[in-house]
This record gives structure tokens, sequence and C-alpha cells, in this order.
């Protein structure tokens, strides 16, 4: 788009002859191809017809019958429900310049008749009441389609056939091996030809469209409209052209080449470019696998959603799944596609999504069960668009396959609504919006003047010292806040909102968190501030007044403030340490970006993005973090204006956030490891060696792709090191314990057992994230437990194999000193082993009739085996076995594919301690007086 603007300059008369005069001058246009619309009036809104344009442009000399008139919708602009306003006047291009009159084919939609020029007349303000009010200065805002302008000078009837998008379609070309591009539009189905032409002209046009939004600091996880972008492009790519990303890979370039010269970044981000590309290809992989499968079972019961394309929106699955919340139950007339209703309007009763529950649900469901049509809930139709993605056709069709009417003005009046609400600068988290709307309206009825919150940027650092300087401010009291009512004066023992002239107190903004401290009056009452808050330019310093009983404070006396510097000086910290973790990340990473972050007293907490890329290497980001301290980097705060700020380099901004028009602060921190160059509102330290120290202490994952970090500076920063110290001697004296137990007492495990707690204790403490020490220190310790309580339990492993063969071979000696014909035997050293191995006890003896019994941890197992030489009618392992199940009350049954009279095992019974040994001696008993009777018959 091609745009300029005028503040208070020039107006309308001045705006029609630049643009006519660059039309049909340098650009060289006929006048005759050329048509002009203006504001033809509104009655509603009161607006008479634009005479006034429409009487310039004939002064200009254009014709009446090429002057035409149009309505609100389209020749009157508005940014949003509310806000600036104003007519329009617009020139469109006939592209057959031999036509002599083609005025009825203008805003109809007609490709050979295009709107080339928009100027905007902004004169008027929309309040909430609709009502138009007088702007005191006037401004002209114009528009024109630069791909438009650029097919009209080179005589193209379309864009795509212009040199902006032909090198892209020459490389999809050279690239896929299809057949060229041929500019064919027609709509029919069957040519395929007509197909391919249109894939060439979505991949040209998108590839653009991303390829300068990611460029430009946007990114799909924070855009929804760029993210459908993007995965048009790939489903075009991938069922048009055969390829995957690599196709949108190798169009960026040739889009980096063909900006290259008026957008060089474009070139210099190409490889951030590629990791978004592949991450997002990769997760939309994953989505389409997933979504169509989940969306297939969908259609199975409401096959009238069989024409919407799950593979193009994979978040229908998820937003639909919202709204069968609200849809009546099936029935055989609407599970094969009838409509809900006739052609009777009527509203669902209005209930927000968030409040929905099972009862809410049921009185929708009431209401749409009777046969008339219903118009689709719009907060839900806003919440499949904003939350699940789902473009507004979308939304349109699937309320008419389910029977609804769509309500496109209600839907519309939501959008602007969140459109103005992200554009606010201020985000109050604790203020009671509602109540404080009203105390706004009072304070400026009374004429009291926003708090003048400069003085929170004054401070210096003591250069001798090394102290950092907060001057204490003193302030008149200009209003007083109890519970949402403005009061004259307050007494002590009351929590209340106090606002002044003017402050150093440092009020939540830009992650950082608000300023504590103390309002101390001439008559010696204090109040201890606990929260700060700015309200539509209103600093409210909350808390407590403290005193006697009769002390009280009033309007218009006089306070001065003193804020807690140690907190404050820590959060300077901390929010500068947040700046180069930040830079670190960009430099560690091929391309990241800032979900979130907080500022405290006591630490930072920086929430990112990896766009599939492994987490940063947290020893080597540490080390540049603490090598820019060591080398004393100055901090310095630069005041910009938003043009300032977008002609610099190398500058972080926060995805999706808006900035002033001036006054932006920008921190910049410059050292040979790294540069930080960000806009921020926030408070910072002087310089980098004021951070004492940086540790990483914590680092999880907090979604899909997204990882939070939590780091310290100062002195939090020094105990977290000596906690890792201490957290370092402590495994150290833990290997050497597990080392001297496996070298000359693995044998004893109420030894082992008890190491194992020391190891199982010392995981939870390291575990814990409130235990701040260093993340590296974390990490390793914890892999390092893992290590030892693996060889812990290998050692004891072969030591108790070795117990076990060694039990059993002195069985057999016994068996074959006593010319025994059968063993009974309970394994002994079963109680020391987690899992008893007894196949592997009755291999040692597997030409004799045995029966073993183990006690693992309260849990008796038994195996019993009968060599097929001993197998009789009345001897063999099942029967033998069945003298043990009854007393234990346990089943039993041979390994599978195996004989039951040759091996026969008893499951797993878990018997109470206090049972075992009573147990263990009836069924010992048993078995061998079963042996002792049947084994010779």
């Amino acid at each position: 788009m091609l745009g300029s603007w005028s503040f208070g300059d020039y107006w309308k008369k001045n705006a029609c002859e630049m643009s006519w005069n660059l039309l049909t001058g340098p650009f060289g246009l006929k006048p005759t191809s050329l048509y002009i619309t203006y504001f033809g009036g509104d009655k509603n809104l009161g607006l008479e017809p634009d005479v006034e344009t429409r009487e310039i442009w004939r002064e200009i000399g254009v014709q009446d019958s090429h002057i035409i008139p149009f309505g609100i919708r389209d020749n009157f602009w508005e940014m949003a429900s509310t806000g600036p306003c104003g007519t329009s006047t617009e020139i469109h291009y006939d592209l057959f310049p031999d036509r002599s009159n083609a005025g009825d084919r203008v805003n109809k939609g007609f490709p050979d008749l295009i709107e080339l020029w928009n100027i905007v007349f902004i004169e008027f303000h929309r309040m909430d009441t609709d009502q138009l009010i007088k702007l005191p200065i006037r401004h002209v805002d114009t528009g024109m389609g630069f791909e438009r302008l650029v097919a009209v000078l080179q005589g193209k009837l379309s864009n795509y056939d212009t040199d902006l998008f032909q090198p892209i379609i020459s490389a999809i070309t050279k690239k896929t091996g299809v057949p060229p591009y041929g500019g064919r539009f027609t709509e029919a189905s069957s040519s395929i030809g007509a197909e391919l032409d249109w894939g060439y002209r979505i991949l040209a046009d998108h590839a653009r469209m991303f390829t300068v939004a990611l460029t430009d600091g946007m990114f799909p996880d924070q855009n929804h409209r760029l993210r459908r972008v993007l995965r048009k492009a790939m489903l075009v790519s991938k069922d048009i052209f055969g390829c995957d990303c690599e196709l949108l890979t190798e169009l960026t370039y040739h889009v980096a080449e063909s900006l290259s010269d008026i957008f060089p970044e474009v070139g210099n981000r190409l490889k951030q470019i590629h990791c978004i590309i592949a991450h997002e290809e990769e997760l939309y992989r994953f989505l389409r696998h997933d979504a169509l499968s989940k969306w297939l079972k969908i259609v199975e019961r409401r096959p009238q959603l069989e024409s919407l394309d799950i593979v193009d929106i994979p978040g229908l699955v998820a937003g639909f799944q919202q709204l069968e919340k609200i849809l009546p139950p099936l029935t055989n007339d609407n599970a094969s596609g009838t409509s809900l209703g006739n052609n009777s309007i009527r509203h669902l009763p209005y209930i927000p999504v968030h409040h929905l529950n099972d009862e809410s649900v049921f009185q929708i469901n009431s209401e749409i069960s009777n046969t008339e049509p219903t118009v689709f809930p719009t907060d839900i139709a806003f919440k499949l668009y904003d939350t699940y993605g789902i473009s507004k056709e979308t939304i349109v069709k699937l309320a008419s396959l389910e029977g609804f009417k769509f309500d496109f003005n209600s839907f519309d009046h939501w959008l602007n609504n969140a459109k103005l609400k992200s554009k606010e600068s201020f985000k109050y988290l604790q203020v009671d919006e509602d109540l404080m709307l009203q105390v706004l309206k009072k304070l400026q009825e009374a004429r009291i003047c926003e708090t003048n919150d400069s003085f929170k940027y004054i401070y210096f650092r003591d250069e001798k010292s090394d102290n950092y300087c907060f001057p204490v401010l003193m302030s008149r009291v200009r209003a007083i806040i109890v519970n949402g009512i403005i009061t004259q004066n307050v007494v002590a023992g009351t929590n209340c909102a106090l606002i002044l002239e003017s402050t150093n107190f440092y009020s939540e903004a830009g992650g950082q968190m608000g300023d504590t401290g103390h309002l101390i009056f001439s008559t010696g009452v204090k109040m201890r501030i606990e929260c700060v808050e700015n309200f539509r330019g209103y600093v409210l310093h909350k808390g407590i007044i403290n005193g006697n009983a009769d002390d009280s404070v009033s309007v218009d006396e006089i306070a001065t403030l003193e804020i807690d510097v140690v907190d404050r000086l820590n959060r300077m910290r901390n929010h500068t340490a947040t700046h180069l973790v930040n830079a670190s990340l960009h430099s560690l990473l091929t391309v990241t970006c800032q979900k979130s972050s907080k500022v405290t007293h006591s630490d930072l907490v920086f929430d990112f993005s990896l766009y599939g890329q492994s987490p940063p290497d947290i020893m080597k980001l540490e080390n540049m973090v603490q090598q820019v301290i060591k080398n004393s980097a100055p901090v310095k705060i630069y005041n910009l204006t938003s043009t300032q700020l977008l002609q610099m380099q190398n500058v972080t901004l926060v995805p999706g956030e808006v900035y002033p028009e001036d006054n932006i602060k920008l921190v910049e921190v410059f050292s040979n490891i790294l540069t930080s160059r960000e806009p921020c509102c926030g408070t910072h330290v002087c310089n980098t060696s004021d951070l004492v120290e940086f540790s990483v202490v914590n680092l999880h994952s907090i979604g899909a792709g997204i990882r939070s970090l939590q780091a310290v500076t100062g002195s939090a920063a020094d105990q977290a090191m000596n906690k890792g110290v201490v957290a370092n001697k402590r495994l150290e004296e833990l290997s050497l314990i597990v080392r001297k137990h496996l070298a000359e007492d693995i044998e004893n495990k109420e030894k082992a057992n008890d190491i194992n707690k020391h190891i199982s204790n010392f995981e939870q403490d390291l575990k814990n994230r409130e235990n701040l020490l260093p993340y590296i220190v974390r990490v390793r310790c914890l892999e390092d437990l893992t290590c030892l309580k693996k060889q812990l339990k290998e050692g004891m492993r072969g030591s108790l194999r070795d117990s076990l063969k060694t039990e059993m071979l002195e069985v057999m000696d016994s068996f074959s000193k006593n010319n025994e014909e059968f063993i009974v035997h309970f394994l002994s050293c079963s109680s020391h082993m987690a899992t008893v191995p007894l196949q592997k006890a009755t291999n040692i003896c597997s030409n004799v009739p045995v029966l073993l019994i183990a006690i693992s941890e309260g849990l008796v197992k038994a195996r019993c085996c009968v060599p097929k030489h001993n197998v009789s009618e009345h001897f063999n392992a099942e029967s033998w076995m069945h003298t043990i199940l009854s007393i234990f009350q346990a089943s039993g049954g041979p390994p599978r594919g195996q004989n039951p009279h040759i091996t026969y095992n008893m499951k797993g019974k878990k018997i109470p301690e206090s049972e075992i040994k009573e147990l263990l001696d009836k069924s010992l008993k048993s078995a061998t007086n079963f042996a002792v009777k049947h084994f010779k018959q």
C-alpha cells in the first residue's frame, strides 16, 4: 500500500489536486479512464452529501459522468466501531481505455474497472453512542494499491502479469517442473489448467506476504491470519505442485531478491524465516493428520459438514467441539443434514462462552430444538475466529450448514472492539474497570490532572560509593478513593488509594512489578504503599493509613514519597538482565520471540518460543550474560519518536506490542559479547556491573515449543551459587557412599535401601523449583543421581543373582548328600530382591522335582517343576502346586504353551506381613506331605 498523511495541514482541495496531477502527469494515465466516487450522504448519521469534494473534482476538470456518489459502505471510512472517521473519495481506473463511459461498472466488482486510490478526510470521532463529533483538527489519509498501480503502468490486466510476480511464478515452474503459468481465471472446476494457474497466483501472492510479514517480526503463533496464509500456501504447494516446504523456502529467496533494494531486511533474515517455515510445516503436518481422523468421526455424526475442508482449517475440530455444546441432540433428521427451521428468525438466549454450563447448554438446546432457525451466537462465532483461527467465511458456512442465521453486524462489532482492546497501551490487572471508569469521569469533571510519573526515572549512581540514589519527592494529594468513591479525607486504618500530583513510584508496566514504599505526611501519619497501578494516566497509590484513631489524611495535604530502594534496585537489576537474556537467546537460537516476561524484586521470568529448535545451551547463555557484567558495559537510554525507532537497526521488538508515537525509551547495552537494543518503559541499572552476578535457576516447558526461564541477579544469584556448591558437595558425598557400599557391603539390602532413600530425598530437593540454585548444577546433579541409582541397582542385582545361585547349589548339595527324592524350599534370599527369577532357580535343579516359594516385599510367588519321567497320575506339577494355592488363596497356571503337569506357577499374591510366617510354614509342610505320599505312586 502506498500512502501519505496530512496532520492538520492540507485538506480536500490539495489532496485531490495532488493525486490527480500525479496520475495524469508523471504516471501518464488518461483522464477519461479515471472515475471518481464521493460520499453521497447518510440520513441515519445526519450527514449531507459531500458536495465540496464533488465541486473540487469538477474544478479540476473531471466530467460529471465520471463523478459518482456512493453511500456509507463505499465512501465512509472508520478505523473501528469508535474513534476517528470521515468521508472518502476514490479514484477508479478503467483497464479498457477506449470505452467512452463505464460509470455504471464502478463499485460493482468488475475486474476491468478497479479502485486505484482512496483519499479519506478524517474530520469526525465516533463515540460509544454512535454519535459523530467534529475533531478539532482535520487530517487526510490516502492509500493507493501498489500492485494495481504497477499493473496499470505496465499495461497489464492482472497484477500477476507484472514484474512484481512474474519472477516468483517463473521460479515455481523451474522448481516443480509443472506447465508454465497461463493466466487463466475461469472458475470451471473441470479446468485443470485454471486450477494450476490459481495455485500459481496463491503461492506467488502468499509467498510475498508471509516473507515480508516474518521479516517484520510477525509470528504465526501470535497472528491467526498469518498462520492461515502460511498454511494455505503449504496446502497449495503440496496438493497442486507436489512439494513440501522446500518450495516455499525457495520462493523466499526470489521475494528477497525482488525487494532487496528497498527492503534489505528480507535478505538478512532469510535464515530465521526458513526456520519458522520448517517449524510451521511440521506442526501443520501433524495437525492435518490428527484433525482429519477426528473430523471424519464428526462428519459421521453430522454428514451435512462434509463440504467443509478440514485439511485447510485444522482448528475446525476443536472449534466445532466448542460449538457442539449448544447444538441440539442428534436425531435422524438433523443427522442427515436437515436444517433446523424455516424463514422465521429468533435469537438464542445470550449466554457468554465462559459461562456455558450444563444448565445453560440445556436452555439453549431447548430453544434450538424448536423448528425455528436461530441466530448464531456472536460470542461463540468470535471465539471460533479468535481462538481457533477459523475464518469468517468458514464460520458463516458452518452456521448455515447447522441451520443458523449469521449476524454479520454483531460479529463485526465484536471484531472491532477486540481490535480496540488490543491497541490499549496499558493492562490493569487489579483495577475494577467499570468502577474506575465512573471514578475517572468524576476526576475529569473535577479537572484533576493526570499524575506526572516522570520522576520514577530520576535516579543516579554515585560514582564514589557505587550506591544508587533515589531522590525523595514531595507531592500534593489530589484525590482519595475508598471503595470506588472519591472522598475528601480518610481516617487511619482505612484501605484506600491516593492520587498525587506527581510520583516517583513505578507502576506495573512492561513486565516490571510496581514499587512499594511509604507516603509520609507533615502530621507524622504514614501510609504503607503495597500496590501502585496506573489507570488512564492516574497513578493509584494503594495501601492502609497508619496512625492513631484520630489521625487522618485529607486532599491537598503534602506527602513525602519514599520508595523501597532495595527492592527497586533489585527490579532494575532483574529488568536489565531480562534484556541481556533476550539478546543472548537471539544470539544462540536461529529464531525466537518473547512470549512474556515478569520482573520482580526477587527474580525474573522470561518465556520464549523455540520454533522447533532444541532448547538453548544454558551454560553458554549464562556465560554470555556474566561476561557482559564483567565488562561493565554502560546501559544507555534514549528518548525516541516512532519514526526514529523504525530507522534504527537491530532493535528487538515485542511481537504484537503497540508503541506510542513519541517518548519511546530505547534501552541499549553494547559490548563485544552481545548487543541489546529494546524499547522499554521499565527502569534499569546504569551499568551492567551493577548486576553483580547472574544465574539461571530454572528452565521448563510451559507449552508446545515454549520454554520459561527463571534467573536471579545480585545477592540472590550469590545465594543460588552457594546452594549450587552445597549441592555438588552433597552429590560427591553420596557418590563416595555408593562406591564404598558396592565395594564392601553390597549384600546389605537395608544399607542399599537407606542410600536409595537419601538419593530420593536429594532428587526431591533438586526438583523443587522454589529451591533456587543454578540450573546447570540442578540438571547435572539429577543426571548423576540417576547414574548412582542405576549403579546401586545393578550392583544389588549382581549380588542377589550370586546369592540365589549359592543358595540353590547348597540346596542341591544337601539333596545329594541325603539321597532325597524331591525339593520343597523357601528361597530366603528372595526377601532382598525386588523381582525374583524363579525360573533361573529351578533351572539349577532341572532333573529334580522341585517346588520353590519366594517372598519379596510382601508378594508371595511359587514355581513347581516335575521332570517328565517323574510325572504320574497322582504326582505332577499342577496337583503338587494346588496344595499351597488353597493356603495362600492364590491362583496359578502353566507358562504359556507349556504342559501344566511339568511346570506350574503360582501368580503373585500380596500377603499381610503378620500372616506371612504362619502361611509359609503351613504351605511348606503341606507340599512336603503331598510329595512324600504321592511321589512314588
